[in-house]
């Protein structure tokens, strides 16, 4: 198997951001990945191919020529292995530089999806302790867990969001029903109905839920592509696993949006209700005398 058709093995695909990949000789050569090449903050690139690549193992080092670059990846399911701050290289030179090399990882690839389990145990009765094997299954397992758990504390922290919105809407609606009492009885004692004064409020509150759903979206969407840069949110449980921050892609779903655009509107209506309620039951003449 040649070289491309490994790395594209163990990477799932091979995606060259520029150059190409190294040739199966015992030559210094390097396949830099993508957060190495690239400098974090400004977005520059730094390691560009054709240049000498100084690499320090322990007390030992040496000196690469840089054949290609990756795009970036992002998140890896292979345990200890992020494509985007990994060098590849050959492994016959590595050998010849570092004699009585041995190996800190195996991949083993299953020939299908229901041999996964078998190849574990036998894996587990090959190496025993000396070894700790791990199935992407359970990989992904893990990931599915930790994303259920956030999903759930989201669905909670939108919960509390709603109903301290509608407390909030109900006070600033009291609040301005108390302000306007004389305004009200003025209404009223002019000819405007009771349901007329309620329908008022009613759409004051609307106006209200509409400014609110429109911020948050935007807000929203704004702090999920931020998150897309950082590498905050880890893994519980999967030591290999790098934080997913910087390998996750915001998915806007119109079907949610206005989802929670309803969902907030509709609080901010029950929430005006008794407020509009209580101005369309006021009295005239009492909201004339009100001070």
């Amino acid at each position: 198997m040649c070289i491309r058709d490994s790395l594209a093995q163990l990477l799932g695909s091979l995606r060259l951001a520029e150059g190409s990949t190294y040739l199966d000789l015992p030559a210094p050569q390097a396949l830099v990945g993508h957060d190495l090449a690239f400098d974090e903050s400004s977005g520059e690139q730094v390691v560009r191919v054709g240049q000498p690549l100084v690499v320090f193992v322990g007390k030992r080092s040496m000196i690469l020529n840089v054949v290609g670059v990756l795009e970036r990846y992002g998140v890896s399911i292979i345990r200890g292995v992020s494509p985007d701050e990994s060098i590849f290289i050959p492994m016959e030179y590595l050998k010849r530089v570092f004699r009585g090399v041995g190996y800190n990882m195996l991949i083993v690839k299953a020939s299908d999806t229901e041999s996964v389990s078998s190849v574990s145990q036998l894996l587990h009765y090959a190496f025993g302790a000396r070894a700790n094997v791990i199935a992407v299954e359970q990989l992904i397992s893990v990931v599915s867990t930790a994303m259920g758990n956030l999903n759930a504390l989201l669905v909670g922290v939108a919960a509390t969001s709603f109903v301290a919105a509608g407390l909030g809407t109900l006070n600033i609606m009291m609040v301005s029903v108390l302000e306007r009492v004389r305004e009200i009885g003025i209404l009223k004692a002019l000819g405007m109905k009771s349901r007329q004064v309620m329908l008022l409020y009613m759409l004051q509150g609307l106006l209200i839920g509409c400014m609110g759903s429109a911020a948050g979206l935007v807000i929203g969407v704004a702090l999920s592509y931020a998150l897309q840069q950082t590498r905050l949110i880890p893994l519980p449980g999967a030591k290999g696993i790098r934080g997913m921050g910087g390998g996750i892609s915001p998915v806007l779903s119109p079907s949610y949006m206005v989802l929670a655009t309803a969902i907030s509107i509709t609080v901010t209506l029950l929430a005006s209700a008794y407020p509009s309620w209580r101005a369309a039951k006021l009295s005239p003449v009492e909201a004339l005398r009100y001070e």
